[in-house]
C-alpha cells in the first residue's frame, strides 16, 4: 500500500515531552501564585516622626537610628 500512515512520534517520547512541559507549566503557576501573594504586602518600616526643635524647621523630620538613641 502506497499511503500507509506513519507514527508521528513514539508514545514514550510523547509522554516524556508531556512530563517536561507539565513541569515547566507547574513551575510557572507556582511563580505566578507567589507573586500574587506578595504583590500587595505593605512595607513594615515606620515613617519618621517629625520632631520640632527650637533651632530646626518644623517641616524637617528627625530620625533616631537605634532604640538607644530614642532613650537618650
Amino acid at each position: 500500500m502506497i499511503f500507509a500512515m506513519e507514527e508521528a512520534m513514539p508514545v514514550t517520547d510523547a509522554l516524556i515531552l508531556s512530563g517536561i512541559v507539565a513541569a515547566f507549566v507547574g513551575f510557572g503557576v507556582i511563580l505566578a501564585w507567589g507573586e500574587y501573594q506578595t504583590r500587595h504586602i505593605r512595607p513594615t518600616t515606620r515613617l519618621a516622626v517629625a520632631k520640632i526643635d527650637s533651632d530646626r524647621s518644623p517641616m524637617k523630620p528627625t530620625v533616631a537610628k537605634t532604640v538607644n538613641d530614642l532613650a537618650a
